[in-house]
């Protein structure tokens, strides 16, 4: 068995998944915080700021995370994560700004919303719940601790 195929079979499939997952997420969240920047020249609203600076955070801890995870460093894994995570908060608070939104307009019509949701929303949910279930895998954990073909249990002294 050839050493790729061996890290392969240990959990490199996993984490070069997941950081391909955060790859979109970088790009959406990134747009999203542009957007929120470039309205501040109007003044800054705090739920403007928050969703700017949060996307901001999430870009940096993915950005960051998937380059340092595929370095094979542990704290790439905790970033990744925590990118995902603040994602999955965004998205959520941003569903729940646009159920606000439509309570507050005069007609109450959802099927904008209901069509928005199932277009949209659905989907950017899945990558981060994807990125999250892949890289806090047990093989994750075990290709990290596989660092330069060196086998978990010798890495520890069990082995």
């Amino acid at each position: 068995m050839t050493q790729r195929t061996d890290s392969w079979e240990h959990g490199a499939g996993s984490s070069v998944l997941a950081a391909l997952l955060a790859v979109p997420g970088i790009i959406a969240h990134g747009a999203w915080m542009l957007a929120s920047f470039e309205e501040w020249h109007y003044g800054v609203e705090p739920l403007e700021a928050i969703g700017g600076l949060g996307n901001l955070l999430v870009v940096v801890l993915l950005g960051a995370g998937t380059v340092v995870l595929l370095l094979r460093r542990r704290i790439g894994r905790w970033m990744v994560t925590a990118g995902a995570a603040g994602g999955l908060v965004m998205i959520v608070g941003g569903i729940a700004l646009m159920l606000v939104i439509l309570v507050r307009t005069e007609d109450g019509s959802t099927a904008g919303f209901l069509k928005l949701g199932i277009t949209f929303l659905s989907p950017a949910l899945c990558g981060p719940v994807l990125a999250l279930v892949l890289v806090l895998s047990p093989r994750t954990g075990e290709w990290l601790r596989r660092r330069n073909g060196v086998p978990a249990e010798a890495e520890h002294g069990r082995g």
